[in-house]
């Protein structure tokens, strides 16, 4: 089904799709993309994660995040499908049109055919111009000969053309019109599947509501003590971006031109929570402020650095695990909620070197890991500098 609606939107060179231009349906092309594989990632994740799971608040974001990404991707593919109905009218219109034509043009085709045989214009013309009474009457007589020729050569041209046209459209609407079962069929599942993550959230919320106190007490100390562990990686992080030291690599121009290329931390994760303000995913009345993203991923998943450099900082809060900060210059990459370490302050790492593991949560069997990027000890929103993972 991809195929088919990549060629549609991009071959068919479109303008405008409800009024919207070239540029936003590539995003929503792209956008659909990511989605289908953050969803096929996150029902991997599920199926990891262990059926005894008591982490109902785990479960819960867990859920709630997958019932976000079925409802952007239903709300696209049914915007698409509007789009597909529209081209299929449209192109079954222009084919009325080019199949009337192609009738008057056969017909005066035919006409044209009639004539030349009755007048037996084929054999007789030349001898018609030959035998003239004079030169006027010759010239007269050649240029209407070559004008019978032209119109008739023009017309079976223009026949021809109009049965390739014919063709061509006809083949766009069988591709079109595949594209959109494809889609419905598609379109069914996606439903099916919001339906059922539905169900399992009034499971969970069930729950969580028998026992809100102790959740939400829960949440409000995990969200303490990661606000204690951000303020102290910013701490470093001005720290490290002061040192001007010729010891550490300077790898300012390399690393800005790998914007949008760099690769992943870790594989196979899924963005939980994304860079900067935004509602709690278990308590919307609660705003956090992510300075980097959340990504949830397979048990014991490896952590790999973006990129070479020098391990800059280690630390570690009671309660929680190892935060790894790692200088390139004026960039500092940072990996949170590690285990199993395989690095010491001042080394220098390689791109994609393990660094250590992404701490598993031994109840769920969920792994979680934190990921940030700093540009002069500001942060910025490390989904701008990873390569997609459509």
């Amino acid at each position: 089904m991809n195929t088919y609606l990549v060629w549609i939107f991009l071959t068919l060179g479109i303008v405008s799709v409800f009024g919207q231009d070239y540029n936003r349906k590539s995003e929503l092309i792209s956008r659909q993309n990511e989605l289908r594989v953050e969803i096929r990632e996150l029902n991997t994740l599920v199926s990891e994660v262990k059926s005894s799971s008591r982490d109902v608040l785990g479960a819960l974001e867990e859920t709630n995040l997958k019932l976000k990404k079925l409802e952007e991707l239903i709300k696209i593919n049914t915007d698409q499908d509007l789009y597909l109905t529209d081209q299929i009218v449209k192109i079954e219109t222009q084919i009325s049109s080019q199949q009337e034509t192609l009738t008057k043009l056969k017909y005066n085709y035919s006409l044209i055919i009639t004539s030349a045989y009755k007048s037996r214009v084929d054999q007789k013309g030349w001898m018609m111009v030959l035998f003239s009474k004079n030169i006027f009457q010759a010239y007269k007589r050649n240029q209407y000969l070559q004008q019978f020729i032209r119109n008739r050569r023009h017309i079976k041209d223009e026949i021809e053309q109009r049965i390739s046209i014919l063709e061509v459209k006809n083949d766009s609407l069988e591709t079109i019109k595949e594209a959109k079962l494809n889609l419905v069929a598609a379109q069914k599942l996606r439903v099916q599947e919001l339906e059922d993550e539905k169900k399992r959230q009034n499971r969970l919320l069930r729950n969580f509501n028998q026992r809100q106190g102790h959740f939400l007490n829960q949440i409000s100390q995990k969200e303490q003590l990661n606000s204690q562990i951000e303020s102290e990686i910013r701490r470093l992080v001005r720290e490290v971006s002061a040192v001007k030291s010729a010891e550490v690599i300077n790898l300012d121009g390399e690393f800005s031109s790998y914007k949008g290329k760099l690769p992943w931390p870790i594989e196979g994760g899924v963005v939980t929570r994304r860079f900067g303000r935004q509602n709690h995913p278990i308590v919307p009345s609660t705003i956090i402020q992510n300075i980097g993203i959340t990504m949830a991923a397979k048990p014991n998943s490896s952590v790999r650095s973006i990129f070479e450099g020098q391990v800059a900082s280690i630390i570690s809060f009671r309660g929680s695990n190892y935060s790894v900060l790692i200088k390139h210059g004026k960039y500092i990459t940072v990996y949170k909620n590690l285990v199993d370490l395989k690095v010491k302050k001042g080394d220098y790492v390689n791109a994609m070197q393990i660094i250590g593991n992404a701490f598993t949560n031994q109840l769920s069997g969920r792994a979680t890991f934190q990921f940030s990027l700093f540009e002069d000890a500001e942060p910025q929103n490390p989904l701008y500098w990873l390569r997609s993972q459509s």
